[in-house]
């Protein structure tokens, strides 16, 4: 199954599906005077970072997320990110605990904690190719759960909204508000496809994200009824990440 790139358009993810954490959608308060167009940039080989992680339900604290950049990508490690589960009372879920990327930065691959892996193909932009408030992107690509699967078709629908001032214990910046919404293509009979949403804040100065909401969702549809009259929605983790050390800090 071939892939597309990144072209313009319309989200593919029906809005109805945004519900609790998911309802993060919003426009971001103006930008500088003369604030226009910026470009992200792939990160020097030798960079670190350091991301702390809470769960926003709470507030608890969770595992530091560390990126070291090589000369051909890297791995984000130390992720605990659990997925949106068919499993009752959450119990079961699928937990990511590593990001692979290539050298521009781009997603190549979810890992989780029981071995099993999510590969994109190609590349899963992890920015949009045009960063300035407003800016839509939409990306199709192909994703394999295991080694000779089949590949199904994933859509990604990207919005920036404005420019924000942003405190993380790295310090405060001054940051775009992205917006990401990942329709997995993976739907059965009894449920809808997982939905992923994130949301980015990317801070031009350092060029990186400093902070990052993550949450996945889907509808158990086996209740019978329609869409809002008895599907019981199945969400994962909401994860909110802050920048602690990066480059330059």
């Amino acid at each position: 199954m071939g892939a597309s790139g990144v072209q313009a358009g319309p989200s593919p993810v029906r809005r109805a599906l945004v519900v609790g954490p998911l309802a993060l959608v919003g426009v971001g308060c103006a930008g500088p005077q003369g604030a226009g167009t910026v470009s992200p940039f792939p990160l020097p080989a030798g960079s670190v970072l350091e991301w702390q992680t809470v769960n926003a339900y709470n507030g608890e604290a969770r595992s530091r997320v560390r990126q070291q950049v090589g000369a051909e990508g890297s791995r984000l490690v130390g992720m605990d990110f659990e997925d949106a589960s068919e499993a009752p009372f959450g119990r079961d879920r699928a937990r990511v605990v590593a990001w692979q990327v290539d050298a521009r930065g781009d997603l190549l691959a979810l890992e989780r904690a029981d071995g099993s892996r999510t590969r994109y193909s190609p590349p899963l932009p992890l920015l949009p190719p045009v960063l300035a408030p407003g800016a839509r992107s939409r990306a199709v690509v192909d994703a394999t759960d295991r080694d000779g699967g089949t590949p199904r078709r994933v859509m990604l629908a990207t919005r920036v909204g404005g420019w924000e001032t942003v405190r993380v214990p790295a310090g405060e910046f001054r940051a775009l508000r992205i917006f990401h919404d990942l329709d997995e293509g993976d739907g059965a009979t009894h449920r809808t496809a997982m939905l992923r949403q994130r949301v980015d804040w990317y801070a031009p100065g350092p060029g990186v994200v400093v902070r990052r909401e993550e949450s996945s969702l889907f509808f158990d549809t086996s209740s019978g009824g329609g869409e809002g009259s008895g599907w019981l929605p199945r969400a994962g983790d909401w994860l909110r990440w802050e920048l602690v050390a990066g480059p330059g800090r």
